[in-house]
């Protein structure tokens, strides 16, 4: 990927997310929310790619990768005002389909091009696909945008935790009670090295 092509993706980003700009206080914070998201996870795909020795046309793919993962989620927040793919839609998979509704992807090389779409539709998952000859390279790309991901969320998360319960964002809530306990279910996936699952995340009984 050459660095115009990187350049391009930046101004049409922007462009894109401006159309979501609302008056209303609620949709407006968290449209910043996800841009300012959005460039913490563009900053760490490159710390990443960058102690894995990548090649700056990798890095810019990487980074590509980085900007659009959460492209659905403008759609779906101004549309639900929710973030939760359960209670909306899938927004890694609409972010799929607005890259491919709008085209820009076009100008990479058809391998680079697959293997974005496929990190962007993949990047939430619950579980990843298994790694083949095929898919080794697309698979590599997928494990960096999940951490970089991952790494802020649990900033915002922390940081939105700290606050006094009056001034947290809903739309990061779980609306579990702070209650004393844990999810046993949780724990067990934590000392298994085990993805857990969101369903597990409940009050104890």
């Amino acid at each position: 990927m050459q660095k115009e092509d990187l350049d391009f993706f930046k101004i049409w980003f922007l462009d894109y997310v401006d159309q979501f700009s609302s008056p209303e206080v609620f949709i407006q914070e968290n449209v910043e929310l996800k841009i300012k998201h959005t460039a913490r996870v563009c900053e760490n795909i490159l710390l990443l790619a960058k102690a894995e020795n990548l090649e700056e046309k990798d890095c810019r793919l990487a980074e590509s990768i980085a900007l659009f993962h959460d492209l659905g989620r403008f759609e779906q927040f101004t549309k639900y005002r929710t973030f939760k793919d359960s209670e909306s839609e899938d927004h890694a998979l609409l972010g799929v389909k607005i890259l491919e509704n709008a085209g820009i992807l076009s100008i990479l090389s058809r391998e680079e091009e697959d293997i974005i779409l496929k990190a962007v539709g993949y990047h939430n998952r619950m579980e990843i696909p298994k790694c083949t000859e095929t898919t080794r390279e697309f698979l590599f790309y997928l494990k960096l945008i999940r951490d970089a991901d991952k790494l802020d969320i649990l900033k915002l998360v922390s940081e939105d935790y700290e606050k006094e319960e009056e001034f947290r964002n809903p739309a990061l809530e779980l609306n579990i009670p702070d209650t004393p306990g844990c999810s046993e279910n949780i724990v067990a996936d934590i000392l298994n090295n085990r993805m857990a699952k969101l369903a597990d995340v409940k009050k104890p009984e």
